[in-house]
C-alpha cells in the first residue's frame, strides 16, 4: 500500500523517478535469467541515488522512500518471474525453440502448455508483455554475426592532450607503469564527456609500447581465466585478448561498483584512450566475485572450476598483488581534475 492520505497513486515525482530506474534496468541488464535473479532494489536505489542527486528530496523523505521501494519490489518481482519464464521455456524445456522473426506465440498457447503461467500472470500484472519484451532482447534483437575468427572492436575515443588541458595537467603527474586506480565518472567527464555509463572509470597507466597500437587494446573478446603459477593460483578476468587482466581478489573494490561495463581510461605520453569492456555485475560477474572471494577467505584452490588455466610464473611473485590492486585515485589526481575547466568539445565515441 502506498503511503498516500489522498490518492493510492504515487506523486508524479516519485513516478518519475521509478521510469528512470526501469531506464538504467535498459542500459545495464544483462540478456540471461541470471541478471534478474540477482538484482535487487537495494542496487537499484543506490544507483538512483548516485545518478540522480537532485532526487534526493525524495529518497530521503520516508513516503517517498517507501513508495519507490514499492514500486521497485512490484517490478522486480514481474520481470524475475518473466526472465525465469523465458529461460524455462527456450533454455530448458524447449532449447531447440530458439524464437526467430517468424516466432510467433500467443498467451493462451503459453498458459496451455504451462498452466502456472496463467496463475502468475495474475500475480505480477503485465507479465505476459513483460515475457515478451525479453523474448524480443534475448533472441530477436539484431546481432553481429561475425566472420570466423573476426574479431570486433568496441566503441572507444581517442583523446589527444595537446587539444585536453584536463588530460594534459593529469598526464603531468607521476606515474608508475601498470598503475591502476579508479575515479569517479564526474571528476573525468572534462576528459571523457558523457561517453559513460558507469559511475567508476578505471585509470591504467603506463602503457608507452602501445602508443602506436592503441588499437589492440579495444578488441571485445574477453574471457575468466585462472592465472596458475608454481605455487598459486588466482581468478582473473581478461580483456582485449588478455592485454588487460584484472585479477578478482585485488580489483574487488572497483568491480564491486562495475554495473555492466569495466570503463578503463587508458594513459599514454600524449593522449588517452577510452574503452568500455562488457561485465556485468549482476550478470556471470556475481558469481566469479562469490567464487574468488571463497578462494581467498579459505586458500582453497581455483584449478578444477569450469575457466581455463594459464600458465603465468609471475603470479608467485612477492608484490605483484600490491602492484595489480585497483586503488582509488590519489589525492594528487582529484586535485587536478578538480581544477579542471569545461571542454568545449567533449570527445566523440565512435567504432574502429
Amino acid at each position: 500500500m502506498f503511503n498516500h492520505t489522498d490518492s493510492l497513486v504515487p506523486r508524479d515525482d516519485v513516478l518519475k523517478l521509478f521510469e528512470n530506474a526501469k531506464a538504467l534496468l535498459e542500459l545495464h541488464q544483462d540478456n540471461n535469467v541470471e541478471f534478474w535473479q540477482n538484482i535487487d532494489a537495494t542496487a537499484l536505489e543506490v544507483w538512483l541515488r548516485e545518478d540522480h542527486p537532485d532526487k534526493a528530496n525524495i529518497l530521503n523523505s520516508r513516503a517517498g522512500l517507501s513508495d519507490i521501494r514499492e514500486l521497485l519490489s512490484r517490478h522486480l518481482a514481474k520481470m524475475r518471474c518473466a526472465a525465469e519464464w523465458v529461460h524455462r521455456i527456450f533454455e530448458v524445456s524447449i532449447p531447440e525453440l530458439k524464437p526467430s522473426p517468424e516466432y510467433s506465440m500467443q498467451f493462451s498457447e503459453l498458459c496451455d502448455d504451462y498452466p502456472e503461467f496463467l496463475r502468475d500472470a495474475y500475480i505480477h500484472y503485465g507479465l505476459a508483455q513483460a515475457v515478451q519484451t525479453l523474448m524480443t532482447r534475448w533472441y530477436l534483437q539484431p546481432k553481429a554475426i561475425l566472420a570466423a575468427g573476426e574479431k570486433r572492436a568496441l566503441p572507444h575515443a581517442f583523446i589527444k592532450a595537446s587539444d585536453n588541458e584536463v588530460l594534459t595537467r593529469l598526464l603531468s603527474l607521476r606515474w608508475h607503469a601498470g598503475d591502476r586506480y579508479y575515479a569517479d565518472t564526474d571528476l573525468l567527464r572534462p576528459i571523457i564527456g558523457d561517453a559513460c555509463c558507469e559511475r567508476k572509470v578505471l585509470i591504467f597507466t603506463g602503457l608507452d609500447g602501445w602508443e602506436n597500437d592503441p588499437l589492440s587494446l579495444v578488441s571485445d573478446n574477453a574471457r575468466t581465466v585462472v592465472e596458475q603459477g608454481p605455487r598459486t593460483s588466482r581468478l582473473t578476468e581478461t580483456f582485449s585478448d588478455g592485454l588487460l587482466r584484472l585479477p578478482i581478489t585485488s580489483s574487488v573494490g572497483y568491480l564491486d561498483d562495475v554495473r555492466s561495463r569495466v570503463a578503463v581510461l587508458y594513459l599514454f605520453n600524449n593522449g588517452a584512450l577510452f574503452v568500455e569492456y562488457p561485465w556485468n555485475r549482476f550478470g556471470a560477474g556475481r558469481q566469479r566475485l562469490e567464487q574468488a572471494y571463497e578462494t581467498f577467505r579459505r586458500r582453497r584452490p581455483t584449478q578444477g572450476t569450469q575457466f581455463p588455466i594459464e600458465q603465468r610464473d609471475e603470479v608467485d611473485e612477492i608484490g605483484i598483488y600490491l602492484k595489480e590492486s585497483v586503488r582509488e585515485l590519489s589525492e594528487c589526481g582529484v586535485k587536478a581534475l578538480n581544477e579542471s575547466v569545461p571542454q568545449s568539445s567533449p570527445p566523440i565515441l565512435h567504432s574502429a
